[in-house]
């Protein structure tokens, strides 16, 4: 990759360890000839108004966004950041998180050789939904569950316009690799190398002992048809972050998306290794 010069950080302030390391942090990367941006309500917030830059401006200069918090901080930023494919790091404040790689003790040598220009890009692959010809696009997954009321939803899965199954359950995942250790997980879903591109399929709590997650090549179009009582309500988000409520019979096409996260990783990055430690898997 190649050096670095512009750098915006996006912080999650609602951790106050995160925002008292922040000057710190500035003047590492100042002194390291980088210049640090912020989204202009940030820079308020830390009374640092002169780092404050809008949205559009910082989507064009950025050479590099980083990330100061757990995986909903980096979901955030790639959410804001995605189409303009601009590579992305985070320093961990979280806790089991597998996409802030960086430990705060470590951070100074890292980014040095970032900097430099001496990091690794991985590409991450995202997912598509498609609403009502509208286009969502997400890292880690999309999610489709009932509302307050405990009905189950039924859920026709086509894949290429094949049917597969109807699903009676309480609600369905699409994950990508990388969203493999999130939510999918979390729904006994399997864990995926995030390299890898495919799109992961898992029910959650199915009324079936034969139904089982599986998992469907990259280049495949799912189409899903939801069924619900009419007091019932059925919502879709993407990466925990935006609920669409659904209504009866809507239909939702799921795919590949055009976009990839630029992900920055260590030269030392391994998945495997990461896995054993965040889950404390022992010999």
């Amino acid at each position: 990759m190649k050096k670095i010069k512009n750098i915006t950080i996006i912080p999650n302030l609602k951790k106050s360890k995160v925002e008292k390391q922040i000057p710190g942090i500035i003047k590492f990367l100042e002194n390291k000839g980088a210049s640090v941006f912020f989204e202009q309500k940030i820079a308020a917030t830390l009374n640092k108004k002169n780092y404050g830059h809008s949205l559009q401006f910082l989507k064009q200069k950025s050479d590099m966004i980083l990330v100061l918090g757990g995986d909903g901080t980096f979901l955030y930023a790639a959410g804001l950041f995605y189409k303009e494919s601009i590579p992305t790091m985070g320093i961990n404040f979280g806790n089991v998180g597998f996409l802030n790689e960086v430990q705060f003790n470590s951070y100074k040598k890292i980014l040095s050789r970032i900097i430099a220009g001496e990091g690794k890009i991985e590409k991450r692959m995202m997912l598509q939904a498609k609403i009502n010809k509208k286009n969502y696009h997400c890292l880690n997954e999309i999610a489709i569950a009932r509302g307050t009321l405990s009905r189950i939803l039924h859920l026709d899965l086509l894949i290429n316009n094949t049917f597969v199954s109807t699903y009676r359950a309480d609600g369905i995942i699409f994950a990508t690799p990388t969203g493999s250790t999130a939510y999918s997980l979390s729904a006994h879903g399997p864990i995926v190398l995030p390299s890898l591109d495919l799109i992961i399929i898992n029910p959650i709590c199915p009324h079936g002992l034969g139904t089982r997650p599986f998992l469907a090549n990259p280049d495949v179009t799912i189409q899903l048809k939801i069924g619900i009582d009419d007091e019932e309500k059925a919502y879709l988000t993407l990466d925990g972050r935006k609920g669409i409520p659904l209504s009866h019979k809507t239909t939702i096409e799921v795919a590949k998306s055009q976009y990839e996260i630029p992900l920055i990783i260590t030269q030392n990055y391994n998945f495997y290794e990461l896995l054993s430690k965040k889950f404390e898997w022992t010999r």
